[in-house]
């Protein structure tokens, strides 16, 4: 897979400038909790948010609603959850406290793709070939950059720590998707992982935003239905070097993805289920060269932690 190198000057450049700058809502369980895991599941019919501890006990259902609710993302204080859900008959942003209560709508664009928090504090999301950037309570709505033209941005994740943005670019065929790194002013932004055969996800920052984890199908299929064959899990400098494969005890004909580090940096968890895609994908942590891999919960997707 082919990965961009940075020139060393202009990067040491980019970091210095960055490290400068009938069913309704009602929560099934309103009982307040420290969880720093929140992902989503189809466990009740259809996909709502639920938090747990990072071992998976502790299961809380946080949404519960007719229209899918997906994709949470906890704030840098860990007091909020942005998700996406398209209860309002089309894709929104939404935030709510991380008791599943006080759900409000901060976005007004759509939002067809994943959502996140930047390290100060503000929500940054997809529309299209838009990315926008809106503070929680929905006030100062701005577009900070624009995908190339013939794409659209999807997935995205923020640097805890710095102000960086990770966006996926996906075109009209499923496969053509590229990663690009910005400042989350949409500024200085410039490819990480170019397009290859095969699907890339974006996945998490390391705490320290160094290093992106991603997830990569190696066996480089490509075809209309979309299907991934071999996903595993990458670890990339945000110059682009060092990129290492930490999926080595991946069971075969499995995939993993849309990883996330625990807030220490101490363990990776994601998602993990077969190719052929009978079973809604369960969340496994692992260590972070690839070892010690747990099942935690069964039925999670887009696991996030803080």
């Amino acid at each position: 897979m082919k990965t961009s190198a940075f020139l060393p000057l202009a990067f040491a450049a980019f970091m210095s400038l960055l490290i400068g700058c009938s069913k309704d809502d009602t929560p099934t369980n309103p009982t307040p909790t420290n969880s720093r895991l929140v992902f989503s599941s189809t466990r009740s019919g259809n996909s709502e948010v639920y938090s747990s501890n990072t071992d998976g006990t502790g299961l809380l259902q946080l949404t519960n609603n007719l229209a899918s609710d997906e994709s949470p993302r906890l704030s840098p204080t860990g007091d909020k959850i942005a998700f996406n859900s398209n209860r309002t008959g089309r894709q929104e942003v939404f935030v709510m406290n991380v008791d599943g209560t006080n759900q409000t709508q901060p976005s007004t664009t759509g939002a067809e793709g994943f959502c996140d928090w930047t390290n100060d504090g503000k929500i940054v999301y997809s529309s299209g070939p838009n990315l926008y950037k809106v503070n929680r309570d929905g006030t100062n709505l701005t577009k900070i950059a624009s995908a190339p033209s013939g794409k659209n941005f999807t997935e995205i994740v923020c640097s805890p720590s710095l102000p960086i943005i990770a966006v996926t670019s996906i075109g009209g065929w499923g496969y053509d998707r590229t990663v690009y790194l910005m400042s989350t002013d949409g500024s200085d932004m410039r490819v990480l992982l170019q397009d290859a055969p095969g699907a890339t996800f974006n996945g998490s920052f390391t705490p320290d935003g160094s290093k992106l984890l991603y997830a990569y199908d190696v066996s480089g299929h490509e075809e209309g239905s979309g299907k991934q064959y071999d996903d595993h899990l990458f670890l990339i400098n945000v110059d682009g070097t060092g990129n290492t494969d930490i999926s080595k005890y991946k069971p075969s004909s499995t995939n993993d993805k849309y990883p996330t580090f625990t807030a220490n940096g101490s363990k990776i968890i994601f998602c993990n289920n077969s190719n052929d895609e009978s079973a809604f994908p369960d969340l496994w942590t692992m260590n972070l060269d690839g070892s010690n891999r747990t099942k935690i919960v069964t039925n999670g997707f887009a696991p996030n932690c803080r």
